[in-house]
């Protein structure tokens, strides 16, 4: 029983050690740190994602760009919020991701969202209080307690037939 208890208890304290070093780089910003999530986001959490993403009902929208220096085309599991003819995007990362630096240098590019495609332009970087309006309230005070304050909103067009 009482190995059963270290075990245990060991296990939480890693949880715990994890749980703060996310919530530090988040609300931080430090590069470092946040490359660190970068990867393990892009291993572990973004193929999950990518499982639904785009489809009705789902929590992640796909972001279709093109490498700023390869041209190799990419997409990415985002989370999106419809606000007018916009696309409201918090950006964790402040404007670190590649997705962004893709998406900014190309000027355009495509959300799958909803089940349907958009193409989207006219990138414009802005702050979250900015944009309360698009989210529930609950979800605009997790982005405020993760330090999330940098929001891209993109302008969404219909895009392909049949989508």
């Amino acid at each position: 029983m009482r190995l059963a208890a270290i075990i245990v208890g060991t296990l939480a304290v890693l949880v715990a050690a994890v749980v703060a070093f996310f919530a530090i780089a988040l609300r931080t910003k430090q590069p470092a740190l946040l490359g660190v999530i970068r990867k393990i986001n892009r291993r572990v959490f973004n193929p999950h994602q990518m499982k639904t993403a785009g489809t009705p009902g789902a929590y992640a929208a796909i972001v279709r760009h093109v490498g700023r220096t390869s041209g190799t085309a990419y997409e990415t599991p985002i989370v999106v919020r419809e606000l007018d003819d916009r696309f409201v995007i918090v950006l964790p990362y402040a404007r670190q991701a590649d997705w962004v630096k893709n998406l900014v240098a190309a000027g355009a590019g495509e959300i799958e969202y909803d089940g349907s495609t958009w193409t989207v332009d006219d990138l414009q970087f802005g702050h979250l209080d900015d944009v309360v309006g698009a989210m529930t309230e609950k979800e605009a005070r997790q982005n405020r307690l993760a330090g999330s304050t940098d929001v891209l909103t993109v302008r969404s067009v219909r895009g392909r037939a049949g989508a």
